[in-house]
């Protein structure tokens, strides 16, 4: 506002002249009589770059009606400059996963000039609406204060990736229309780390004794790099290859090792391998287990006894050791007239009472014998003893003796060859052996 006044005596001639604020943008006439004053109002923003103080002079300039006499007149008006301003920063975790908690932190800072009016803020942040305290939303500071905010976030399954986070901040210093506004945004990067592992044994069915090659292979499934990887094995940790401790996404990495098997594992015998990792930049436990199943075949000691079709009184027939005063049990079988007219056939049975085969017992030439054990798959056949004689069994002084020592043909064989130096026109056969047999679980 600016006000140009007329003082000069009553007798003075009307003043007229212009008056002039270039700075503003005024400049304008004025004619006034002794006594009489105008006011000029211009509205104007200060500028942005304008000095603190803002300094500005009108200058007014006239002459008396009718003489040339010129007056000058000016008059200056300082205004002190508040700087109001202020400043937001967001921060969060830079990677997270589903299900993981991102930290959020919102520090709101005035920067504004220390002659500043207190600023009054408003904050809005529509995804952490639901935990933001009204205090948090609403509230003013002195220039130099801050305000820190932090909220704990849990990623949802349908967030998005990246998880881009936005708050928006505005200000007004007290008493003033002015509203200044700043928005800005914290970005997580979603990672979806994943680790596969795959175990396996070769062949998954073996005997007690035989060896076995287990596999084991680790795959970072995810999208993520991972590290820190431990493969465990909770029966066969010592026989382990080592694996890296880190997996690019998508390596595989395959290990193998044997394994002897023993008479003392259980059948099946389920072997766990389980994998742990962490993804880079996270403290997540990230794992995964696979178990290989192996059968185990067991065997049992049996005594078999080779037993003749046809039971004794029949000739020829199986003649039970009971029958013979002996108290072990098996049978001696015949009598069987010489030469053989074609093979003679016994079926073996272990423990008395399971089949596990047959003796066949050939002749050729003269005084040549065959005698030939044929074991069912999976009986494994030991020790073989035979006998072959006039008696029903060896002699023992007066008695019969059943014990395959005595017998004078045997060994850790299948086939038995041997030639009777004077044959007789009739015997007695019988057919020992220590078989094992498969226990099935």
């Amino acid at each position: 506002t600016i006000t140009v006044g007329n003082s000069s005596s009553d007798n003075t001639p009307n003043l007229i002249g212009r008056v002039v604020d270039a700075l503003i943008g005024l400049d304008e006439p004025f004619n006034l009589a002794p006594g009489t004053s105008e006011t000029f109002t211009v509205p104007f923003t200060i500028p942005g770059a304008a000095a603190d103080p803002f300094m500005n002079t009108a200058v007014a300039t006239a002459s008396p009606e009718g003489f040339p006499n010129v007056l000058r007149v000016e008059d200056s008006h300082e205004i002190n400059l508040f700087q109001p301003s202020f400043t937001v920063v967001k921060t969060a975790d830079e990677i997270s996963k589903t299900g993981d908690t991102v930290q959020y932190r919102i520090l709101v800072r005035n920067t504004s000039s220390d002659d500043t009016p207190v600023l009054e803020f408003e904050l809005s942040d529509p995804m952490l609406a639901p935990w933001l305290a009204p205090a948090d939303m609403f509230f003013s500071l002195d220039p130099g204060q801050e305000r820190l905010i932090e909220i704990p976030y849990v990623v949802q399954p349908e967030d998005p990736d990246p998880l881009i986070n936005e708050v928006t901040v505005t200000a007004s210093p007290l008493d003033f229309l002015n509203v200044y506004t700043i928005t800005t945004t914290a970005t997580t990067d979603l990672v979806h780390p994943a680790i596969e592992i795959v175990k396996d044994v070769s062949p998954d069915i073996v005997m007690a004794g035989e060896m076995v090659t287990y596999t084991i292979t680790i795959t970072n499934t995810g999208d993520w790099p991972l590290h820190n990887v431990v493969v465990t094995d909770d029966i066969h940790q010592a026989l382990l290859p080592v694996f890296p401790t880190e997996l690019a996404v998508g390596e595989a990495v395959t290990m193998s090792f044997d394994y002897w098997t023993t008479a003392m594992d259980p059948s099946p015998l389920v072997d766990t391998a389980t994998v742990h990792a962490n993804p880079v930049g996270l403290p997540n436990d990230i794992t995964d287990s696979d178990p290989a199943e192996l059968t185990i075949i067991h065997y049992t000691d049996e005594t078999a006894w080779g037993r003749y079709a046809y039971d004794y009184p029949a000739s020829p027939g199986a003649i039970d050791f009971e029958d013979l005063d002996l108290a072990q049990w098996g049978w001696t079988n015949g009598p069987f007239a010489l030469p053989l007219d074609g093979s003679i056939e016994l079926e073996l049975y272990a423990g008395q009472d399971v089949y596990v085969g047959t003796v066949l017992i050939e002749q050729y030439g003269d005084n040549m014998m065959r005698v030939t054990y044929i074991v069912e798959s999976g009986v494994i056949l030991e020790d073989v003893h035979f006998y072959i004689g006039e008696e029903k069994l060896p002699m023992k002084g007066s008695k019969y003796s059943a014990s395959p020592g005595q017998f004078p043909y045997g060994g850790s064989t299948s086939v038995l060859e041997f030639s009777i130096a004077d044959m007789p026109s009739q015997v007695y056969i019988a057919a020992h052996a220590v078989v094992l047999i498969p226990v099935m679980p």
